[in-house]
């Protein structure tokens, strides 16, 4: 039986192995059992329990990272905006927080974009275009509303669907 392993080295080969645990007597197998110098040590194992853990752990972080939009939103867990690089990541920015839509002598509105391109306030749905990284528009019954968002993304000024009145927003980030 020339090269078949033994018990106990089969049970050290597989100590971290996903086979530990299916033989409850190569789990209670130890080092000091096997009376060999190769067996993981215990600062071994805990390290890789450790990374195995961080994994997780950053697993679920980018799960909850995750917007509506399906993507990660542009705002770092910090609060502060970091600035879009393209159409995605500007998407994925209007998308992650309900903005403001303040018009003169109204109360401010509530404006919610969708990652299909519908914009939506609380009187009316429209679709919305990415013209650069800091312009958009709207378009409802042939009628367009611009938008231009200042350079760090915290506030944003346009004009409303007549062309004439002005606009202006921000983000509504929870208190």
């Amino acid at each position: 039986m020339a090269g078949l392993l033994s018990e106990n080295e089969t049970a050290a080969r597989h100590w971290f192995s996903p086979l530990r645990g299916a033989n409850p007597s190569i789990e209670r197998t130890s080092g000091r059992q096997l009376g060999r110098s190769d067996a993981p040590p215990k600062k071994e194992h805990e390290q890789m329990k450790t990374t195995a853990l961080t994994v997780i752990a950053v697993v679920a972080t980018a799960a909850f990272a995750i917007n509506a939009c399906g993507q990660t939103p542009a705002i770092a867990a910090t609060g502060q905006v970091a600035s879009p690089k393209n159409n995605d990541q500007l998407r994925a920015f209007l998308c992650a927080q309900p903005w403001s839509w303040e018009r003169p002598s109204e109360q401010p509105q509530t404006l919610s974009f969708g990652p299909s391109g519908k914009v939506t306030n609380n009187s009316w749905v429209a679709h919305y275009t990415i013209v650069d990284l800091h312009k958009v528009t709207f378009r409802m019954n042939n009628q367009t509303a611009r938008i231009t968002f200042s350079d760090d993304y915290n506030s944003y000024t346009g004009l409303d669907f007549n062309g004439a009145t002005p606009v202006s927003g921000k983000p509504k980030r929870p208190q």
